[in-house]
């Protein structure tokens, strides 16, 4: 090896080892995460529904909603030009304005259907109907809402 071989090598080492030094000091310096972000209080979980034809699919298959402090809720979001109805059973963790348990949720074509914040606590699943069809396009096997204390 030349020593102009020997000086690019000896070279490539040094800035190496002094960019993995530099990464390692600034990187753990730099600004922290905010404590738990996915209590965010207010938080409100946007789960867009939509159809193939044959099934429909929830791009969030699966959320955690904490119910006190954060006050966290839940809106359905119809992507396409289908209505949908969300279907909570046999529970739910919601209930509606007039303190009712509240085990569907109607979602207009292009619309929205919000929940409110949740009053109890547990694993829950829903299935998911299209423009009032008998038989769910979405078992309640896949999606659900898992609401803590």
């Amino acid at each position: 090896m030349t020593i102009a071989q020997k000086s690019v090598l000896a070279g490539l080492i040094v800035a190496v080892v002094g960019l993995s030094v530099y990464t390692f000091r600034f990187a753990t310096k730099g600004a922290t995460c905010p404590p738990e972000p996915g209590q965010k209080p207010d938080r409100v979980f946007m789960i867009h529904l939509y159809s193939d034809g044959n099934d429909c699919f929830a791009d969030l298959s699966y959320v955690t909603v904490w119910r006190t402090p954060q006050k966290q809720k839940v809106t359905w979001v119809s992507d396409d030009d289908n209505e949908y109805k969300v279907n909570f059973k046999p529970g739910t963790p919601f209930k509606d304005n007039h303190q009712q348990d509240q085990f569907e949720f109607d979602v207009k074509a292009h619309g929205q259907a919000a929940s409110g914040v949740p009053v109890r606590s547990g694993r829950y699943y829903y299935s998911v109907t299209r423009n009032n069809e008998q038989k769910p396009c979405l078992d309640p096997s896949d999606p659900g809402v898992h609401v803590t204390p």
